[in-house]
């Protein structure tokens, strides 16, 4: 067996010792060329639930968003990973009324929703619903290209489905990748997934970040709709305590950021011409929030006492015991900086 490549990017400490660590790599791409990269950063990564803002590209592409008069709320929704908050069940019915499409055709299931207040309330109620998972922005954008494109409307995930080509060949534009050599396989919601080298990644968020970077126009103008949409509504990419969501919010549109499933977490400075990427290897969301704070209190977007009095749970997550006492942090591992990346 070959000796992991990836270095230790967080320790976790319980009292003086350091009892688990996460390793993981880190690439970060500026004006489209990689300027650094901790670990592995070649190796494909899926992309996860961070791909929806990618996903949600055809929405806008396609005219569909324009003809059905969908609000920066509702574009928000479709690229995000809700918490199923009645906020974000609203969004996404009104996608499907403005579409004139049921909710029984939505192919994501329904699921436990991530907030655990919506789903103390199900668990009352039973009212179980696809609309209630996190993925149903989605799904909803999907069904709407769909239903422009007079394509069939179900079987929308099946990666031959004219919604899901579009998909894969506007990222592959982005990526700079071939459309037909990335790996593919199903995302828990069952829409495909693709694979990049976690570089492609950094590059494709720096991309949507600054879409003035996009050379097509067309795609260029549909990735700055979808920017603007997530910055003026990140309540509806997450919620009620969600690392995109507090992010974003604290960070005043300098910001764009995406996390997916198994350590995953990609973003872009906005107007800046960056964007980084963070993959975790034991797929652990502990490994990868203090890595994306560093980066973010290197690059200058917040500083220490911001990250204290803000994001202190992001910063260095608690270790606690069943008393809820403090008995250790999760901190990012020595020699695990960014500043020389920014210096001068």
């Amino acid at each position: 067996m070959q000796p992991n490549p990836n270095p230790v990017l967080v320790a976790v400490s319980r009292g003086e010792l350091v009892e688990s660590t996460h390793r993981g790599a880190v690439s970060v791409v500026r004006d489209g060329k990689e300027a650094l990269a901790l670990g592995d950063t070649s190796a494909p990564v899926y992309l996860r639930s961070a791909m929806k803002p990618i996903q949600a590209l055809p929405l806008v592409l396609t005219g569909a968003a324009d003809a059905c008069g969908l609000s920066d709320e509702e574009v928000a929704v479709a690229c995000g990973s809700h918490n199923g908050e009645e906020v974000h069940v609203r969004a996404v019915r009104s996608i499907l009324t403005k579409a004139k499409l049921p909710e029984n055709l939505l192919e994501c299931g329904a699921i436990d929703p991530l907030d655990a207040e919506v789903r103390r309330a199900l668990d009352r109620s039973g009212e179980y619903s696809p609309v209630r998972n996190n993925c149903s922005g989605k799904h909803a954008g999907f069904l709407l290209v769909a239903k422009h494109l007079g394509a069939d409307l179900e079987g929308y995930t099946d990666p031959q489905h004219p919604v899901q080509q579009l998909v894969r060949e506007t990222f592959a534009e982005l990526a700079e990748e071939d459309a037909h050599a990335m790996p593919r396989a199903s995302d828990g919601c069952t829409a495909p997934s693709y694979a990049i080298p976690l570089k492609r990644i950094a590059l494709v968020f720096g991309k949507l970040a600054n879409p003035q970077s996009i050379e097509r126009h067309e795609l260029s103008a549909a990735a700055a709709r979808i920017r603007a949409a997530v910055l003026r509504c990140p309540y509806m990419i997450a919620g009620r305590n969600r690392i995109c969501t507090d992010i974003m919010e604290a960070a005043e549109g300098r910001v764009l950021a995406k996390s997916g499933a198994e350590g995953v977490y990609a973003g872009g400075l906005v107007d800046r011409s960056i964007g980084f990427a963070v993959k975790i290897d034991d797929g652990a969301s502990r490994g990868y929030t203090p890595v994306v704070m560093q980066f973010l209190i290197d690059a200058g977007v917040f500083t220490a006492a911001d990250a204290v009095t803000l994001l202190d749970r992001y910063t260095c997550p608690l270790v606690l015991n069943q008393k809820s006492e403090v008995v250790g942090a999760a901190d990012v591992a020595q020699g695990v900086s960014f500043a020389s990346l920014f210096a001068g």
